[in-house]
């Protein structure tokens, strides 16, 4: 599998370079950028606020309706009569907004004032369309008694649905380094996993299943389903997909007897999404995703063996989750750069804080959404999880201001290749028993770091 990496890589890069579809061909039928005209649209997706309107996916475009506190605003599945001129997405600055929304099947937008939009029917969605699943979700934590940010936190963090979020509150998560906890995930979908198997296992008193091929079959079968189902909900994020294709890997070699090389299996999991979705590669979010669990994977080991194992089972826990966070951090630290031009400093003690918060979360929001339904129970699991996620926040907040929590850098692709080559290098150099080896690796990370600031002062 990790032979066939270059190869599904160049054919992602070829995605990439490829000139872009012509707008005739992706836009919808009867589309004018020359004049104002009068359109019938389907919303595709609920409203999302924005600064001065409310903006309505409908198929292959963006309709930003004007609107106050007055009017109803549509829904999925409504069918709108708008007046408006459609636009071509460009650049934001150095950003190409518009092949970012073109990758997403977004070909134009369109703005309509409060009289120029009227529904003009009621639309029937499917009662499995995952975004009304994960919207009515949403509405439950709401009907519980769960607002404000602690429901745009435990949205985000639970159904990958962000759309509640403050954008004060996720640039406090950016600046703490936690942000990874806001974005749905392997975390996530390996927390989910764990509290599926514990359930099904009965906590661990029932682990002949594993033992005994017909129920060995049946446990992994419904693992996997569940998985899948999750990664559905929460949009086919490049991360979670990942996860779960990793853990369906993991579970057919246990229904096999067989335990596979973990490192094959993440180059299997980029190697099913690069096959469906070649421009994948260039996504912010697959990067990142990759880059963390392919570090996490390869300096775990190392790390681990430098530290060693500590027999007080809470400083083992800790010590792991500092070398887990740190590991991640590292293996992502060239492309934040890149990408965002800073990087949180009080990583570890976020995550040691915050990791444990999200793991009672997630356990808290499946609480809710299977037994919320008891009267009392369900109050008061939703108070508890309410005041977890606030205490979250809390703590996010409060290492965000502490001083100098962050810090700013610019990045180039080939500063962002020199500290990869330092880290390879470093690895290799603290991985190797061969005096050779450790010494041709500390020079070449050396070396690395020389070129990298280099480039920084050019």
């Amino acid at each position: 599998m990790v032979l066939l990496m270059p190869l599904v890589a160049l054919i992602g890069l070829f995605e990439y370079l490829r000139p872009d579809a012509n707008w005739q061909s992706g836009r919808p039928v009867a589309m004018d950028y020359d004049s104002t005209a009068v359109y019938g649209v389907v919303l595709t997706d609920y409203p999302v606020a924005r600064q001065h309107s409310w903006r309505c996916e409908a198929g292959h475009v963006y309709v930003y309706l004007q609107a106050d506190e007055t009017d109803t605003l549509p829904q999925i599945g409504d069918t709108l009569q708008v007046r408006t001129r459609w636009q071509r997405p460009g650049m934001l600055g150095a950003f190409d907004y518009g092949k970012y929304l073109r990758r997403q099947g977004i070909y134009a937008t369109g703005y309509v004032s409060r009289n120029d939009w009227t529904v003009v029917g009621k639309g029937h969605v499917a009662w499995y369309n995952m975004r009304q699943v994960q919207h009515r979700l949403v509405e439950r934590f709401r009907e519980l008694g769960i607002s404000g940010d602690e429901l745009g936190t435990l949205s985000a963090l639970s159904l990958g649905y962000r759309e509640n979020l403050d954008s004060d509150l996720k640039e406090s998560f950016s600046k703490a380094g936690a942000m990874h906890v806001l974005a749905v995930s392997g975390l996530h979908t390996g927390i989910l996993f764990m509290v599926l198997l514990a359930l099904l296992t009965g906590f661990g008193r029932w682990k002949p299943l594993y033992a005994e091929c017909s129920k060995r079959v049946i446990l992994a079968t419904i693992l996997i389903a569940v998985m899948w189902c999750y990664a559905a909900l929460t949009g086919w994020s490049p991360s979670v997909v990942r996860s779960v294709i990793m853990v369906t890997v993991a579970e057919v070699g246990y229904m096999l007897y067989e335990r596979g090389n973990t490192l094959n299996t993440v180059a299997a999991a980029a190697v099913l999404i690069l096959l469906c979705r070649p421009s994948d590669l260039f996504s912010v979010g697959f990067q990142l995703s990759f880059a963390a669990v392919t570090a996490i994977v390869v300096l775990n080991p190392i790390l681990g063996k430098s530290v060693g194992t500590p027999r007080n089972r809470v400083l083992n826990y800790v010590v792991q989750l500092t070398i887990t966070s740190f590991s991640a951090q590292l293996g992502t630290l060239p492309l934040t750069l890149h990408y965002f031009s800073q990087t949180s400093n009080y990583f570890l003690i976020t995550n040691l804080i915050v990791l444990p918060l999200a793991t009672v979360v997630m356990v808290g929001a499946v609480a809710v959404l299977t037994i919320g339904w008891i009267p009392l129970v369900g109050v008061g699991v939703s108070w508890l999880l309410s005041w977890v996620v606030w205490l979250m926040n809390t703590s996010v907040a409060r290492v965000e201001h502490l001083p100098g929590s962050t810090t700013a850098m610019e990045c180039t692709w080939s500063m962002t290749a020199c500290l990869y080559g330092a880290i390879a290098m470093g690895a290799t150099a603290m991985g190797s028993d061969s005096k050779r080896q450790t010494v041709v690796g500390c020079a070449g990370a050396t070396v690395c770091l020389m070129v990298f600031c280099l480039l920084y002062v050019w």
